[in-house]
This record gives C-alpha cells, sequence and structure tokens, in this order.
C-alpha cells in the first residue's frame, strides 16, 4: 500500500503490524508523481487536516500541518515490490495496489 498521509501510515502500521511483521504487507510513505517530478523533487509539501486528516492532500489547505513526503513514481514503487531480492520472500509481492487521488 502507499499512502502519502503520515499520520495514516502510523495508524496503519500500528494496526496491521502483525501482517508487516509477517511480510504479507508493506505499507510505503510516498507520494505518487510523475517521472519527470519525481526526478526533480525527493519530497513534496503534504497538508494533514487538523481536523480531518483523512481530507490531507498536497495543496495547501487551512488549519493543516505541512510535512515533507518522500515522492516516488508507480513504476518504481511496482519494481521495488515485484523483485525478489527486495522482499524477505521467496518472490516478490503477488499484488501491488496503487491508488493515485486528486489531480
Amino acid at each position: 500500500a502507499v499512502e502519502a498521509n503520515p499520520i495514516s501510515v502510523r495508524r496503519v502500521s500500528t494496526r496491521l503490524k502483525d501482517c508487516i511483521k509477517n511480510h504479507w504487507l508493506r505499507v510505503w510513505h510516498a507520494a505518487i508523481g510523475d517521472q519527470r517530478a519525481a526526478s526533480v523533487n525527493k519530497t513534496v509539501p503534504f497538508y494533514v487536516n487538523y481536523h480531518e486528516a483523512e481530507q490531507s492532500m498536497l495543496a495547501w489547505q487551512i488549519e493543516s500541518a505541512m510535512y515533507k513526503v518522500p515522492l516516488e513514481t508507480c513504476g518504481s514503487i511496482y519494481s521495488f515490490a515485484t523483485q525478489s531480492q527486495n522482499v524477505s520472500r521467496a518472490r516478490g509481492a503477488e499484488y501491488v495496489k496503487i491508488d493515485i487521488e486528486g489531480r
């Protein structure tokens, strides 16, 4: 799973720690961008809404805290997840889910 929101990453990682520990789940803290953006910027600002963390986004919003978030491409996440040398199991991921929200 790929998630830009640092609060959500922390919550999911805590709640599903056994799945992560057993290598059934990997959670990447990253925002998704195109190849050009990711080659220039290593991080992007991400704004977490103080009242509703689920409504957080890359665009500035009132009553939010700004975090620097790693910027990756879909291809880099997919390549890393599916190559067996990058995971502790005998083979790479069987499923990679990347939701892209926003603009």
